[in-house]
């Protein structure tokens, strides 16, 4: 089987539109692998200097995007933050990327930025990769890229500086290219990836905060990470100060993912770097449970059947940032029931995994 690439365009965004979605147009005609998605912007300072860069200078925090086949989300609404964290677990390397430095006073100056992850449907790592690879059954419906920018984008990147400091971000685009799968034209894969981002208020100190993990379906991952809004100029910051420990657990005999007892955050975040490095552990705030590795299916789990009221036993308080939500992004395989017309129907499940 052999991968080729499409790049199917830009699509400019700017902050005048913030919370508006910018499509990119995209091919659902042949077996997608993945999506290399690249954002782009420039922060200009001028009058006076900004106050501290926020979450690491990343533009993906700044980002969101949904995969959308025909009027319906198939990955997201999600932030890209998440999304990359996930790319850079499944890669096991750090991903490129030109960020704002590192300043408690960001100075006077012109920043170009751009950063560049992907969107994986197939894994490569599988024995069989277009088990998982995204193709739409119907050939005339569309499929397309949604991004948007968030309305308090600068102040998540830069806290506000000194009196007559004034910051622009422009140049706001996305770039996506598809990687296709040649071979087995037609032949709809044995399931159809989705992502869900998940978001959950933190009320206040709580040693058993539960956060319930529902999906009929097969379950490939999961990343967490918390959030807060700064009271002061609503910019949201990725903070490692909420979640202090957790276990991931179901109510059936020995349905512990994480347990029984809970597990130091920061301990379960270090316990990545072998695999995941970069930037997913720079700012001790992301932790991945990956039920796929090496591309076994068989790894994967479904909760519904056997971690019965699947959840995070969270021990959790609200930021020193302010206001403070846990947000987790989970990646489901659905089953595709089988499909009569276009050329062909979805396999049956194989026993084993049934």
């Amino acid at each position: 089987m052999r991968l080729i690439r499409s790049n199917k365009g830009t699509a400019a965004l700017n902050m005048a539109t913030a919370g508006t979605r910018v499509p990119v147009i995209l091919d659902n005609r042949q077996r997608t692998n993945r999506l290399i998605v690249t954002i782009a912007a420039t922060l200009t300072v001028i009058g006076f200097a900004a106050g501290a860069v926020r979450n690491g200078g990343r533009l993906s925090s700044v980002f969101q995007h949904a995969v959308n086949e025909n009027g319906e989300d198939t990955f997201g609404i999600a932030d890209a933050y998440m999304l990359r964290a996930l790319a850079e677990y499944r890669a096991g390397q750090p991903l490129a990327g030109v960020t704002l430095p590192a300043s408690a006073a960001l100075p006077i100056g012109v920043y170009p930025m751009r950063e560049t992850y992907e969107i994986a449907f197939g894994d490569r790592r599988s024995l069989d990769p277009a088990e998982t690879y995204f193709m739409e059954a119907d050939p005339s419906s569309f499929m397309q890229l949604d991004s948007l920018v968030i309305p308090n984008a600068i102040p998540t990147l830069v806290a506000p500086g000194g009196l007559g400091a004034t910051f622009t971000l422009t140049g706001i685009t996305v770039t996506v290219e598809q990687e296709f799968a040649t071979g087995a034209a037609g032949t709809l894969p044995l399931f159809k990836p989705r992502v869900r981002q998940l978001s959950q208020q933190v009320a206040g100190t709580n040693p058993q905060d539960i956060f319930y993990i529902k999906t009929q379906s097969r379950l490939r991952s999961l990343v967490i990470a918390a959030e807060a809004i700064v009271a002061a100029d609503g910019g949201r910051v990725i903070v490692s100060d909420v979640i202090q420990a957790l276990r991931l657990i179901g109510d059936a005999q020995n349905a512990n993912v994480i347990g029984p007892n809970q597990t130091p955050y920061n301990v379960l975040v270090d316990s990545q770097r072998q695999v995941a490095g970069g930037d997913v552990t720079a700012l001790g705030a992301f932790f991945t449970a990956y039920f796929a590795d090496n591309g076994r299916l068989s790894n994967t789990i479904v909760p519904a059947s056997q971690f019965p009221n699947f959840r995070y036993e969270l021990s959790d308080a609200i930021s020193a940032s302010g206001s403070t939500r846990v947000n987790v992004l989970m990646e489901e395989l659905i089953r595709r029931a089988p499909v009569n017309g276009y050329n062909t129907v979805a396999p049956e499940l194989p026993a084993w995994l049934s």
